[in-house]
């Protein structure tokens, strides 16, 4: 994944991502795959029943500079409801103590254009949405930080700067265009912009908002690029856009000048970059069987509607661990399969995740889950083809093999579990053959990162519970011989 998503984790922590390691426990590796038929080894095949609990996740996740931004609206998931995502960011120029526009008294604005480098999109590609900009209001608290996904909306000032409306297959296509004489094949949203809007820029200078970056953003607080929620056009899909692509991504003020007695072209352009404001607000309305499977009260649920970060995940306690044999443990299969849902067009989650929990009456606290969970120093940061969790033939399935050994053998608790499909996690590490915090690892004050399913809010499925009355319904597989 990008490299930047150690950097932004350090502006969220405010701490240094050190030491990255792999410890993996020997107490199960004789039997990480099922013990060949040949062995004279007998072992055991039985599959214990889960408990499963659907809830809502707390809204705290925080959008990542360098990773995709999401836009646009879901209308209306006919599993799950609806979604929106909006896009706020701010834009610099190039240098500063230099006027970008070369001669101020004769410059002619013939088009101002917003630029978006296009990364991906998610739903119906078939989607047609009407995306407005607008200016940030100056009164706006809107800083360089790490804002969650369920941020309130930042204040807009009311004029209509530009709009468009916009293909969602369209974007994937490469669009050429003339720029600074060059002609170039970009997948962009170009966005034109009332030429009005350039007249203030035209008229700062270098000794007041082009004096420097701090200077500039009291004149200037961003743009809020949204879609308009009242056309009726078909919402069905999210795209998500590039912001850090400075070729890609930026404001260009298309202008004539005199220069020396001649016309000349000029097109300034203000980017995007690391030091600015960035905002990407995203929001869930659940709605339809997903509302009515979390306000249904039960304690084990026939099916499951997760989604993706902002959305839901599963408790699981598998209460037949607590009094399991003491055995060699081959293989122990936590497995979640897929339910056929309408609109298959919103594809599943790439990938679920599967942690403790240690409840208390101070609140619960998530753990890695001991010994299965390895660190990694690339995305998804951890060591996912060990604990698995990847969808594949239609079902979600994690080796916790490691993990209920040591319950069996070690005398270790049997906690609750939870399996969600979060973007980016904190959770607190625990040292590999202990039940304690850990210290080592991608860690601060004891916390690991994951970053799983990239781009947010791009996931939701449906999935067989613990209560489904079917051989499919979520299960723990376990596959052991007696010592």
């Amino acid at each position: 994944m990008k490299r930047t998503f150690i950097a932004w984790v350090i502006l969220i922590l405010t701490a240094t991502l050190v030491h990255f390691s792999c410890t993996k426990i020997d107490i199960t590796e004789v039997g990480a795959e099922l013990i060949p038929a040949g062995d004279t080894v007998n072992t055991v095949d039985t599959v214990l029943d889960v408990i499963t609990d659907l809830k809502l996740s707390p809204d705290t996740a925080l959008s990542i500079y360098g990773e995709p931004q999401a836009l646009g609206v879901i209308d209306n998931d006919a599993e799950f409801g609806k979604t929106t995502a909006s896009i706020f960011a701010s834009f610099t120029p190039a240098s500063y103590k230099t006027y970008p526009f070369v001669n101020k008294e004769s410059v002619i604005v013939d088009s101002v254009i917003l630029s978006l480098g296009y990364s991906s999109a998610y739903g119906d590609s078939n989607s047609i949405q009407k995306v407005e900009v607008r200016e940030i209001d100056p009164s706006a608290d809107f800083t360089y930080k790490a804002y969650p996904f369920s941020s309130p909306e930042f204040a807009v000032q009311s004029k209509l700067l530009g709009s468009k409306l916009v293909e969602f297959r369209r974007l994937q296509d490469s669009t050429q265009y003339a720029d600074d004489g060059d002609t170039s094949n970009k997948r962009e949203l170009r966005i034109p912009i009332d030429t009005s809007f350039a007249r203030r820029f035209i008229g700062y200078d270098t000794l007041n908002a082009y004096s420097g970056d701090s200077i500039f953003k009291t004149f200037f607080k961003g743009l809020q690029v949204k879609v308009n929620e009242n056309e009726s056009t078909k919402k069905m899909g999210l795209a998500y856009f590039d912001l850090a692509d400075a070729e890609r991504t930026k404001i260009t003020f298309y202008c004539r000048i005199q220069n020396n007695g001649a016309t000349d072209t000029i097109a300034p352009k203000f980017t995007y970059v690391t030091t600015n404001a960035q905002a990407n607000l995203v929001k869930r309305t659940p709605s339809n069987n997903y509302l009515a499977n979390l306000n249904d009260g039960a304690a084990n649920e026939e099916k499951l509607y997760v989604q993706s970060t902002p959305g839901s995940y599963i408790d699981v306690k598998i209460p037949g661990l607590d009094n399991f044999p003491n055995v060699v443990i081959h293989r122990a299969e936590l497995i979640f399969d897929k339910v056929p849902s309408s609109e298959e067009f919103y594809k599943p989650p790439l990938a679920l995740f599967v942690e403790a929990v240690k409840q208390s009456a101070a609140g619960d606290s998530s753990f890695t889950l001991r010994n299965s969970y390895v660190e990694s120093n690339s995305y998804p940061y951890y060591d996912i083809s060990t604990l698995g969790g990847n969808f594949k033939n239609d079902n979600y399935t994690f080796n916790i093999a490691r993990y209920v050994q040591t319950i069996v053998t070690g005398g270790y608790p049997n906690y609750l579990l939870r399996v969600q499909a979060p973007y980016m996690h904190n959770i607190y590490y625990t040292n590999p053959g202990t039940d304690n915090l850990g210290t080592s690892g991608v860690t601060l004050k004891n916390k690991v990162a994951v970053l799983l399913n990239v781009p947010v809010a791009a996931g939701r499925v449906v999935l067989f519970g613990g209560a489904a009355a079917s051989a499919k319904k979520a299960r723990l597989r376990i596959i052991y011989s007696r010592i």
